[in-house]
């Protein structure tokens, strides 16, 4: 008889040591009459029972009543028709090789999702997220469905949106938040979101600090949001994390889950309060026109002027199509005007608008008619700026330096709204209303006129009487009627 696999030795031995060599227990027949000892003992683990149990009557020898029963020896306890003990233990384990645990293959990893993050977290509450399939042809009903279907407005709607979001509404369905519920923010945010919550996972496994239930993990962004502080991090960092786990965990919404954090962020509020950018004067702006103009970056340039004026945003402006740009018309008005986020594109604001006109009526920048006019030339359908936001981001910082400056094109929007308050060329309301803040308070930090002289001061003499004379050579320049001027070199 062959000896059991080696693995299965192995475990044999483990399990009882005084067994080296263990054999799989053989199944012995209910008749004993013709049968013959075995050729070699079976290997129970144990030596031969002393007192097996009650024989057959077939192999039981008659002995008179009251007489001790005699003893049985090797050969009559191996035909016994109850196998040994160890002998069943074996049988009723199946310990072959046919039972062996196999090794799992390896499984292909999974895609980072929500779920991931909440099972690593844990349900804090009971509720479960409800999860509501995207609407498919075949949910529709029956008398739906008809020749005449393809007019209904309503289901031609619904091929449309089911055909764009098809995947999305599938992805959702494995997420924690449904379809719309990721819609509720970009998908850049998105994954700022979920890259601040990892990074709060990692933490709490590195330190073995658990995160459920709720409680806990409300210390536990206490302890991790301070040492984010002590470490140079400024609010905004606290902010964007306190956002993403009640994106990633909407329960924690609910008032009273995640007071202890909350309280924490406000303080780190009160030790590092926000700052925005500083704006800056018309005629810095001028200058570094003239020096995207000498190294033939002439739609930069203009695209500096136009977000100086309408205080868009850069998504916004580099989102704009030549049909957007209007020429005036005599009836109506007699400046060129602006269409942003227009409603046939489908992008919205960052505020959620849509068809927002402004006039380009700044009375310093009325000669930009024409090339405002010899933009529209091209395809209606066509970008107006056909750039991408590192393109213009590199341009303005690599001429800002060569003033000895630290600008980014978002300064703009800030640049804009203090020129006009302090030129007192549009009063407040009007201010509020172009850049499309909400509220007083939104706009507070940018109608600083006071921060522009402040900026100003800080440039030398020289960088100063070099942007004075950019500004008053604009026009020329523009026009091609004078060449652009290059700033002197910084004096160390």
């Amino acid at each position: 008889m062959p000896l059991a696999p080696p693995k299965l030795q192995k475990r044999l031995r483990v399990l009882r040591p005084e067994c080296p060599a263990p054999r799989p227990a053989q199944r012995l027949p209910t008749k004993t009459t013709h049968l013959k000892p075995p050729t070699e003992p079976l290997c129970t683990g144990r030596p031969p029972p002393s007192s097996p149990r009650r024989a057959t009557a077939a192999t039981a020898p008659a002995h008179p009543r009251g007489q001790r029963r005699p003893r049985l020896g090797l050969a009559d306890a191996t035909a016994a028709t109850v196998a040994p003990p160890r002998a069943v233990a074996c049988r009723k384990r199946k310990l072959d090789a046919d039972s062996l645990p196999t090794k799992r293959p390896p499984q292909p990893p999974k895609p980072k999702d929500y779920k991931q993050l909440q099972t690593l977290i844990g349900p804090l509450l009971d509720s479960e997220p409800v999860v509501v399939a995207a609407p498919v042809n075949g949910d529709l009903e029956a008398d739906e469905i008809s020749s005449d279907s393809d007019d209904d407005p309503l289901i031609k709607r619904s091929r449309a949106r089911v055909r764009a979001n098809l995947q999305a509404a599938l992805n959702s369905t494995t997420d924690l938040a449904t379809l719309l519920e990721d819609e509720a923010v970009t998908p850049t945010v998105r994954r700022q979101y979920e890259k601040a919550v990892e990074a709060l996972i990692e933490w709490s496994k590195h330190y073995d600090i658990p995160l459920h239930p709720a409680s806990k993990l409300d210390h536990a962004l206490c302890v991790y949001m301070t040492s984010l502080f002590l470490r140079g991090h400024q609010a905004h960092v606290g902010e964007r994390l306190f956002a993403g786990m009640m994106h990633v965990l909407p329960e924690t919404r609910r008032h009273g889950v995640l007071l202890r954090a909350s309280r924490a962020l406000k303080g780190w509020r009160r030790k590092c309060p926000g700052f925005s950018r500083r704006p800056l004067p018309f005629c810095v702006w001028a200058a570094i026109c003239h020096i995207l103009i000498a190294r033939n970056k002439g739609l930069l340039a203009a695209m500096v002027l136009m977000a100086f004026e309408t205080y868009m945003r850069p998504k916004e402006l580099l989102g704009l199509r030549v049909a957007h740009l209007l020429p005036p018309t005599g009836s109506i008005t007699l400046d060129w005007s602006v269409l942003i986020a227009a409603q046939e594109l489908g992008i919205p604001t960052k505020t959620g608008a849509m068809d927002d006109s402004l006039l380009l009526d700044a009375p310093s920048l009325k000669w930009m008619d024409a090339i405002w006019r010899q933009l529209t030339q091209a395809p209606a359908d066509e970008l107006l700026f056909p750039v991408t936001y590192r393109e213009w981001y590199d341009n303005i910082t690599q001429s800002a330096a060569l003033l000895g400056l630290q600008l980014v094109p978002y300064q703009l929007r800030h640049s804009g709204a203090s020129h006009d308050r302090l030129k007192n060329n549009r009063p407040l309301t009007e201010v509020l209303k172009r850049g499309r803040w909400r509220s007083l308070k939104s706009v507070a930090r940018y109608e600083r006129h006071a921060a522009v002289e402040i900026e100003f001061r800080k440039l030398s003499a020289h960088v100063q009487d070099h942007c004075g004379t950019c500004e008053s050579q604009l026009e020329a320049v523009f026009l091609g009627r004078e060449p652009a001027r290059l700033p002197p070199p910084l004096r160390r």
